[in-house]
Parts: structure tokens; sequence; C-alpha cells
């Protein structure tokens, strides 16, 4: 503990968002009026090492499991968040790697008309970043600083949604986007990187079941396949990569504190057109246990959270698909940490 206090005091970057977390929003939550009614998931802007409401128009919902905790001004605008501080083990790179990694994306949408609630479609603007307490760079840069991108959820119409059949629920969360990132590395030596990077494509994430205690199991999908311009060493990097993240979980349901712990499997896949990246082309597979609170059992003061999940992670690599990884590589990696979502990033 002593030493993520040191490391927290040493990057302004952490602090920033560490007040904001802090202090702001539970502000907001407080003086908002209550209404009854935010992966460790695979980040796809990573190189690798070997380059290696008092106020009536101000939305904060926090309820049951049906809404989701929205922070923003009416259907126009919304704020959200994700974050994750962890511990990795090795990140496959090396043993005794011994990382501490603090994650942020954050992003402000702007919904055109009709509004979000009837179709959602618009500009954001996004902010991402990592920092470690390690030296490598692709452990400590901005992703995007800030990026600028367009987003539509083709199948989120109202009328679709009032249909409220099974495809239709299947298809909300899918995602097209195009996207502008200035990106910045730390230190005049890393000056030659590129420092804009284009990305578009389509991604898709889906909960089931994660927020509700009375079923014995609950599952989180996410999918992509996504265009990137540059990457942190390579400004002709031009490649498509198709990426999956599977976890499934099991839960005692109704049965209080017990169903708030769950065992679950993970399966973690990428496959690029770069064939000669190896860590852009495998499957990872494991196990994990997490602790995770539903939104409408959190303290009155955090129902702006939308996740929050304690979680303990062993991964290993299950198959390389064009290449094999050097000898020298680890071949596992363990994690634990916390994931917090503020506002409601994924589509629900």
């Amino acid at each position: 503990m002593r030493n993520y206090i040191k490391y927290l005091t040493r990057n302004q970057n952490v602090l920033l968002v560490a007040v904001f977390i802090g202090v702001f929003l539970p502000a907001t939550a407080i003086s908002s009026e209550p209404n009854p009614l935010f992966s460790q998931s695979y980040v796809g802007n990573k190189t690798r090492p070997e380059e290696v409401g008092t106020i009536p128009h101000i939305s904060l919902y926090g309820g049951n499991s049906s809404k989701p905790s929205r922070i923003g001004i009416g259907d126009w605008l919304s704020f959200s968040a994700n974050l994750d501080m962890s511990y990795r083990k090795t990140q496959f790179y090396q043993a005794g790697h011994n990382t501490a990694l603090f994650q942020w994306d954050t992003r402000m949408d702007l919904w055109l008309p009709p509004g979000r609630d009837d179709f959602s479609w618009g500009p954001y603007v996004r902010f991402s970043g990592v920092e470690s307490n390690r030296e490598y760079e692709w452990e400590n840069n901005w992703g995007a600083r800030p990026g600028f991108g367009f987003q539509v959820y083709p199948f989120s119409s109202r009328e679709l949604r009032e249909k409220d059949d099974a495809l239709t629920r299947w298809l909300q969360p899918l995602h097209l986007f195009v996207e502008h990132d200035s990106v910045y590395y730390k230190g005049k030596e890393h000056s030659w990187r590129p420092d804009e990077q284009v990305r578009a494509g389509v991604d898709y994430w889906k909960e089931i079941n994660v927020h509700d205690l009375r079923k014995p199991w609950w599952g989180e999908i996410w999918s992509g396949l996504i265009w990137q311009s540059t990457n942190g060493f390579d400004k002709d990097y031009d490649t498509l990569t198709f990426a999956n993240s599977l976890r499934l979980g099991l839960r005692k349901p109704d049965a209080g504190f017990l169903s708030t712990l769950s065992p679950y499997a993970i399966f973690e896949s990428s496959l690029s057109e770069n064939g000669k990246y190896f860590w852009e082309n495998r499957l990872l597979s494991g196990g994990g246990i997490r602790f995770s609170l539903p939104r409408h059992d959190l303290p009155k003061e955090f129902q702006w959270l939308d996740r929050l999940v304690i979680y303990a992670e062993y991964l290993v690599p299950l198959a390389y698909y064009r290449s094999s990884e050097p000898s020298s590589l680890p071949d596992h990696d363990f994690r634990f940490g916390i994931n917090l979502v503020v506002g409601e990033w994924w589509y629900k």
C-alpha cells in the first residue's frame, strides 16, 4: 500500500483522475436529486515491449440493474470513464516483471437529434492512457490526449427497442466508430514515435446477468474488428485486428455475501493482419475470482458507479496463430486489481 501511495504522489496524471473520482463525482452524486430509477478486457491501442438532481436537467441514475448509472445533461450529453488499477506479475514479457498499472479511458459524448434515448449517434471526445511503476514506454503513455471521434449504434432506435425481441436485444450494443487520437510518450528519447493515430471499426459489448444475483451464471462478451493506422513504433502500421474477450462465471444465487463472490473462466483472443507480431496473434485462457456488488447494493453516495469489481486472474497462452513466441517469454501471468466504471460506459 505504501508503494501505491508513493506511486500516486509521483504521477500527476493519476492524481488528476483520482481527484476526479474521489471528489467531483461523489459531490455530484450527493448534490443531485436521487433518482429511483462505467477489462480487464482487451485494450486495442497497446504496443508491445519487444519494440518493443437538485438541478433537474442533470441526470444521475444509480438504482436497479435495469437502469444504467448515467451522468450527463438530458439525453444529449454524457460523461463516462473506465478505470482499472492492477498488479501484473509477468505481462507475458518477463518473469518477475511485477508492475503496478493504472489504466484510464474517459469519454464525453454529444448525442445528436433526436437524442440518445431515441437513436444513439454523434461525436465524442476521449482521453485514455496507462501509467506504471516501471520505465517501459508501452506501460507509460497517453493513447488519446485527446481523441476525437464519431460513433453510431445502428440498432439503438426507440422503435427497435420497443419490439423487445431476443435478436434486437442482442444487436443493440453493436457500435461503429471512427477516431483520431493524439498520442503522447514521456521523454525526449521517444520523440521519434508516432504522435497521432486513426482508429476505425466496429465493436460489441454485452453483459448477461452480471448485476442479477438471483441468477446462477453470468457472462461478459467483448468483440472488436478495428483498423489502426499506427502503433507505438510504426507510422505505417495500417493493420486490421479481430479481438475478443469472454468471461463466464458461476455464483450461488440469493445467498447474500456469497452471491457477490464468483469464479469464472477467461478466453482472450487477438488475430491481426500483421503476422510478424506474435503478441497480436494468440489465444489466452485462464480463470479468476471476483467480488462484485450490483449498482443498487452500493451505498447511496457511490451509486454514480456503474461497476465495481475486485478481481484476481491467472492466464496462460493456449495457442499462437501465426508464429511461435520466443522461448524466453513467461508461460503465464497473474493479475489482481480493481475495475471501476463511472456513468454509462457501455450501451445498455
